[in-house]
């Protein structure tokens, strides 16, 4: 390969590269050193979302959770953390139109253990279970 082709190569490497780089991606999960927020679905559709924060920074309290409910259609979003069958808390939208966030539900958790969340949509007593979400205190 001529120098000419192989600097021609180079740039075109480099270039795409700088493209793929300065993409944005799309994802159901987002997460930083201790928060974790990811989106919920039903029928392929984003219904809500349900965000947990490890630890705490700045207003926002540690060993907590949220959940938004983004889709009007009379259904509320439901989350239970819970560890060995026992819930320790849950947060809901009940009562709210979307697009609406519940408030943070918090308590401090023994630290380094494992919990899940159940996100369910409910309606009245009808409840669908749509995702579960593991986390760490």
């Amino acid at each position: 390969m001529s120098r000419r082709h192989s600097a021609r190569l180079g740039t075109l490497l480099a270039a795409t590269g700088l493209l793929l780089w300065g993409m944005p991606t799309a994802s159901a999960q987002e997460s930083t050193a201790s928060s974790q927020l990811e989106y919920v679905y039903y029928n392929g559709d984003i219904v809500g979302s349900v965000t947990w924060n490890q630890d705490p920074a700045g207003s926002t309290p540690g060993d907590s959770m949220m959940v938004c409910d983004l889709k009007s259609d009379g259904w509320a979003i439901e989350a239970d953390l819970f560890r060995t069958g026992v819930v320790e808390r849950t947060v809901n939208t009940r009562g709210h139109n979307a697009i609406y966030c519940s408030p943070w539900a918090s308590g401090n958790l023994q630290e380094n253990l494992g919990w899940v969340i159940h996100v369910n949509m409910v309606n009245g007593s009808n409840t669908r279970h749509i995702h579960t979400m593991y986390v760490n205190s």
